[in-house]
């Protein structure tokens, strides 16, 4: 394929490559900076950021990269890199190689330096990557080919050809035009070319439905390199058929609750940064979406912020990690909708400090926003007129069966999320029916372990088993078979059948089937602003079967006492938490394991508590689930006493000098709370 043959009016590589910088010089103009002005602010007002990008960009210059299965260590990738290469035996190594992250540091570092040697680097790499990468045909006539091809592990796997047009291609060809001589123009634009045929022509075979985040992504990156190159013979065309693509992932992907179909906080809130992304990239060219699409976005936003802890990370639900991605995501949004209250929610719970980190750390913001002072100023001083408690405390995504709750919008709340649906047909979600994660006086206590990696080994298997969450498994077995990492057996209906608000309690009832013909159904209370209540009442027509429940804390100083029927974890300095169970179980400590971020984790400590009666049809738990302050003794709490009345489920725990009783009907939905007094 030649230069001629993708553009609407022919002309010379010389031609093309004087009306290209022209505009890109123009446009640049019309944003109100340009690369060097702003590379001049951030050495002026943030050279510890300079540092560190520049710092980067010299490992990046020898070849040294930090990628997945890395470790979060620099590793040699070549130099040039091989782009197909896979030496640690990690798919996300490959693709995310092919994305090219580190082009942005370099570019960002020829900017903040004048050092040549980084721009050039990078148009090397870009020469090198066309050269050797040939893209393979498409065909469209035969979906399942494209299918194979498209989303296999190789340079041009169609999500990483999306991501590169929308990241790293980008600033490269407006921030490295100027070093570009006319056939290094010509040889990326011809590629970018390619790219648009894939994905206009392939991508929408992969996600008919547009039910996919990788369909997001993918249509992005072509509603960015149709204004990047307009002169392009199908630019027009690419444009209007990437904003109606982006339309309907957003009627696909988002429900009306407003949480993104997969379930999962991390993909949640990329999710919400990209359509946020996309409403920036297309005023740029003139295009307008609908105001249907913004609200969408807003109410999405209301989930990222429900999603998240009191202490400012995500909650690691599926494949979710506890960070701040939620920052990322805000940011995004900021511009594109009126989000002034969901940024003071924000920084109360992230800090100031963080907050502004992140900020600082994100292109999007500090290299393309329009004003980052302002809102950097904002972060610092508060966001004027907006109230970081005005939102309810409970938040509840009826299409996701999942609810948050929370006792305050402070960061010493106790808050809990939980979550009960199935059969899903999304892979990024763990085996984890009726699990929750729970966080208490500035810790997370009893926790979702998060994702580490999605490499096909035994650790992939761990992190989404039942055993590894806080749930309880019959027989020893998962609620349904894990076949791959991305790909599980026949599920049957799980469901929250109800949410119950009441002074100074809030309750969630789920049941799920997946053990038939024994039928799980738990209630999960936070109560008093004080503690969490675990009632579970299990049922088969045989009484041969055995029960397992677990818990999994983020600790690895837990005290099981003689008795096995309580526990404690003992961190000095630090909240704590104590676990009373009913008489009917004793616990065993097993080792686990939690991961804050890909492809890393730290030791932690799971409690299985086993019945191994095997002579009740029907079986009735409760755990008790108190936390308490750093330096504080455990509180004073009898064993909760659980009995069955009349098809009510009554259960007393004594904490101090108070005895609380909690009643459930699972079968008439009731719920109700009351302190009875020594």
């Amino acid at each position: 394929m030649l230069l001629k043959d993708v553009l609407q009016v022919p002309v010379s590589p010389e031609r093309f490559y004087e009306t290209v910088r022209a505009r890109l010089e123009a446009e640049q103009e019309r944003r109100g900076f340009s690369f060097s002005e702003r590379a001049a602010y951030i050495r002026r007002e943030f050279p510890e950021v300079a540092e560190k990008t520049i710092a980067a960009a010299d490992q990046a210059l020898e070849g040294r990269l930090i990628l997945p299965a890395t470790n979060n260590e620099p590793y040699f990738v070549g130099n040039p890199p091989d782009w197909y290469a896979d030496p640690l035996f990690d798919a996300e190594y490959v693709v995310c190689l092919n994305r090219m992250p580190h082009w942005r540091t370099l570019v960002y570092a020829y900017w903040l330096t004048g050092d040549e040697r980084y721009g050039r680097k990078v148009l090397q790499e870009v020469v090198h990557w066309v050269e050797t990468c040939e893209r393979p045909e498409i065909p469209v006539h035969d979906p399942e080919e494209t299918i194979r091809i498209y989303r296999g592990i190789f340079p041009w796997n169609a999500l990483s050809s999306g991501i590169r047009m929308f990241g790293s291609w980008a600033v490269t060809i407006e921030g490295l035009i100027g070093l570009m001589t006319p056939r290094e123009l010509e040889q990326i634009a011809v590629s970018v070319f390619q790219h648009g045929e894939l994905l206009a022509e392939a991508c929408p075979i992969l996600w008919p439905h547009a039910s996919s985040n990788h369909y997001i992504m993918e249509s992005l990156g072509l509603l960015y390199l149709s204004g990047l190159f307009p002169e392009f013979c199908k630019s027009a065309e690419w444009s209007a058929f990437a904003i109606r693509e982006l339309e309907r992932c957003s009627e696909a992907q988002l429900t009306p609750s407003g949480g993104q179909v997969e379930g999962c906080p991390h993909y949640h809130n990329l999710c919400v940064s990209l359509f946020s992304q996309t409403l920036e990239v297309a005023r740029r060219q003139g295009h307008v979406f609908p105001a249907t699409y913004t609200d969408r976005i807003a109410k999405a936003i209301d989930y990222s912020l429900y999603s998240m802890r009191p202490t400012g990370t995500g909650v690691p639900w599926g494949d979710s990690d506890a960070d701040h991605y939620i920052v990322v995501a805000l940011l995004d949004a900021y511009s594109a909708v009126e989000s002034k209250e969901w940024m003071e929610v924000c920084r109360e719970l992230v800090g100031p400090e963080k907050m502004r980190n992140a900020a600082l750390k994100h292109s999007n913001v500090l290299w393309e926003g329009a004003d980052p002072q302002r809102l950097l100023d904002d972060i610092d001083a508060g966001f004027a007129g907006a109230r970081a408690d005005a939102l309810p405390l409970t938040g509840r995504q009826t299409e996701l069966h999942q609810v948050m709750m929370r006792s305050s919008w402070k960061k010493d709340a106790l808050s809990l999320f939980f979550a009960c649906g199935s059969p899903f047909e999304y892979a990024h979600r763990h085996m984890d029916l009726m699990s929750f994660d729970f966080t208490a006086l500035g810790r997370p206590l009893v926790v979702d372990p998060g994702r580490y990696c999605y490499r096909e080994d035994e650790d992939r298997r761990l992190f989404k088993s039942a055993t590894w969450h806080n749930t309880l498994t019959i027989n020893n077995r998962e609620p349904f078979d894990f076949i791959s990492s991305w790909k599980y057996g026949p599920q049957k209906e799980g469901k929250i059948e109800r949410v119950f608000e009441t002074a100074g309690a809030t309750a969630v009832q789920a049941v799920h089937a997946n053990y038939e013909p024994v039928v799980h159904r738990r209630l999960v209370a936070m109560v008093a602003d004080r503690y969490v209540l675990v009632l579970d009442a299990v049922a088969a027509v045989d009484p041969i079967y055995t029960v397992q429940l677990f818990y999994h804390l983020d600790s690895t100083r837990v005290v099981l006492d003689t008795d096995r029927r309580s526990a404690r974890t003992d961190d000095p300095g630090m909240t704590n938490l104590l676990l009373r169970m009913t008489d009917n179980v004793v616990g065993e400590l097993l080792p686990g394991k939690v991961s804050d971020y890909q492809d890393a984790y730290r030791p932690s400590t799971r409690i299985c508590l086993r019945d191994s009666t095997r002579t009740k049809k029907e079986r009735l738990y409760a755990t008790l689930l108190l936390p308490y302050g750093a330096g504080e003794e455990a509180p004073d709490a009898d064993a909760p006493l659980v009995v069955e009345e009349a098809g009510s489920i009554r259960c007393v725990v004594r904490i101090g000098g108070e005895r609380h009783e909690v009643t459930w009907n699972g079968e008439e939905q009731s719920f109700a709370w009351t302190i009875l007094h020594q």
